[in-house]
Formats: structure tokens, C-alpha cells, sequence
């Protein structure tokens, strides 16, 4: 079986979800994967090139895709309820593994403070269209987004039910409706 760069990455990601940065090592990949050693060689030099590209891949698939499949023709209100239905459907096992691995990892921990600070700049972009004053933005971004990771690591203990009545009430919130 050929693999690609993105199959090495999105088994990683899963990996990592599954049993934390201990699974990115190249032999535990590789048996993962059921190739050698040599398939993972052919696209990466060593374990620290593949985590960068790992990390940039968490990026653009969790983050800049994410974005960019919403359409800023859409009204703001309509792009806000897409992006937060869009992430309480998620697994976010990835993003808590990432962010648990963030704690002992320097390269990683920088990593996922780029992902989320262009996070709350978008947030904090929608909700200056939304009529916030843009020196509130910021601190409001940062409410929605606590939000958002307080719910990630609650797992199992919320149900997608329950986030989608949190961002409901959110959302009412932010439309002083």
C-alpha cells in the first residue's frame, strides 16, 4: 500500500488521540500503518520532520480549512452558528491530546499557540461585524474560545446536545436577544 504525506499525518493525529505523543514514534507508526520503516523515510528525514508536519496539518485541517469553508457572503450570525456546529460536532480528542502534549513540548506548545491565536482573531473578527466594540472583542474572543476548550475537555461527560444548548445560549447572548 502507498501512503501519501497526508495518510502519515492523519494516522498520526489519530494515534496521538488515541495514546498520546509515545505513538509517534516511527517503528509504533509503521506497525500502525503495516509498512516499513523505509515507506516512512521516503517522505520524512527524521521523527522532528514529521512532527512539524504533523503539527502543520493539525493547522490547516483543524483551523484554516475550517475557516475558509465558511463564506463571508454568508451573514455573520449565519457563520458563527456553521463554525460552532461545525466544532461541537468534532473529535476532539486530537485537540485535548495536542494540548496535553503542548505542556511538556516546547515545538508543540508554539505550535498551538499560532492556532490559537488566528483562532481568536477570527472570533474576535466576527464579533466586530457583529457590532462589538473592537476593543471588547478580544477579551469576549477569549470567553467563547475558554468556552469552546472547556468543553473539548469535558469529553464524554457533555453531550453534543448539551454544547449545542451552550452555544445556543451564547449565541443569544451575543444577539441581546
Amino acid at each position: 500500500m502507498k501512503l501519501s504525506r497526508e495518510d502519515w499525518c492523519q494516522a498520526g493525529l489519530v494515534a496521538l488521540a488515541e495514546k498520546g505523543p509515545e505513538a509517534l514514534k516511527i517503528d509504533r507508526l509503521c506497525e500502525r500503518l503495516a509498512v516499513t520503516k523505509g515507506s516512512f523515510y521516503h517522505y520524512f528525514k527524521h521523527r522532528e520532520a514529521y512532527v512539524d508536519e504533523l503539527l502543520a496539518f493539525w493547522h490547516t485541517n483543524y483551523t484554516q480549512n475550517l475557516v475558509e469553508g465558511l463564506s463571508p457572503q454568508d451573514p455573520v450570525k449565519q457563520r458563527i452558528a456553521q463554525l460552532s456546529a461545525a466544532v461541537a460536532e468534532a473529535d476532539h480528542r486530537t485537540e485535548v491530546a495536542l494540548r496535553s502534549w503542548a505542556l511538556s513540548e516546547p515545538r508543540v506548545a508554539e505550535a498551538v499557540a499560532v492556532v490559537d491565536s488566528e483562532r481568536l482573531d477570527y472570533i474576535a473578527a466576527l464579533l466586530t461585524e457583529l457590532g462589538y466594540n473592537p476593543v471588547d472583542t478580544h477579551l469576549l474572543a477569549k470567553l467563547l474560545y475558554a468556552q469552546t476548550l472547556g468543553c473539548q475537555q469535558l469529553g464524554k461527560r457533555l453531550s453534543i446536545e448539551e454544547w449545542k444548548a451552550i452555544d445556543s445560549w451564547f449565541m443569544r447572548w451575543l444577539s441581546h436577544e
